[in-house]
Parts: structure tokens; C-alpha cells; sequence
């Protein structure tokens, strides 16, 4: 890290330096670095087909053993992956993991209930 200059060349008086206020540095430096937008679609591999899958359109994804089962509507699809690769492909802000086995689309979801024990 470079100090700042003590004095300005050919002035007999030694400047003040005063560091940048860091709410002026954080507004300079907003939407200048953006996040990456995230895919409206995921291409999935059903072993004999590849699925052009809408994000927005998928209900739920859950473990199914050692692939997850993934519910689009009426629809269930197995594919042979981990649950664990799918909650890094879908978008955090859309999905949340209620349980180990089961990620939920945010606007699915209607009620959350914990079973009494």
C-alpha cells in the first residue's frame, strides 16, 4: 500500500490527505461490478433426452434415492443426479431447501408446518 503524499512539489505547505468517505466509495462503486443474471433455464439429462426446463416452472426437487425427482406441474421427472448439484443450479432468491431431501420453488410454497414431536 503507497502512503499518500506529505507535501505537493514546489509548495512550501504539506497537504492534508483525507481518505475517500466509504458511503461515497460503496455509491461509486454500485452496479459496477453486477451480479450475473441468473438462467431463466436449466438443461437437464433424462438419460435418453435432454430437458429444456423453465426455472420458474419447477415446483419441488427432491432426493430420490441416488437421483432426484423433479416436478414441473402435473409432471415428475427422474433424473439421475444429486440433490446437492441442483441447489447450486437454481437460483437462491427462487428456491429454498426446506429439509435435507426437498428444495421448494418460494412461489409454490403456501404454508410451512413443522411435524410436532
Amino acid at each position: 500500500m503507497t502512503t499518500p503524499p506529505t507535501s505537493v512539489a514546489g509548495s512550501a505547505q504539506p497537504t492534508q490527505f483525507a481518505w475517500p468517505n466509504p458511503a461515497k466509495v460503496k455509491a461509486l462503486l454500485e452496479g459496477f461490478c453486477p451480479e450475473p443474471p441468473q438462467a431463466e433455464w436449466i438443461v437437464a439429462n433424462a438419460g435418453d433426452r435432454l430437458l429444456c426446463l423453465r426455472v420458474s416452472d419447477i415446483d419441488w426437487v427432491r432426493d430420490y434415492g441416488d437421483s432426484v425427482e423433479l416436478r414441473i406441474g402435473a409432471k415428475t421427472h427422474r433424473l439421475r443426479d444429486s440433490l446437492a448439484a441442483w441447489e447450486t443450479k437454481l437460483p437462491p432468491a427462487c428456491f429454498i431447501r426446506l429439509r435435507a431431501s426437498l428444495i421448494v420453488n418460494r412461489k409454490r410454497l403456501a404454508q410451512w408446518q413443522t411435524a410436532a414431536r
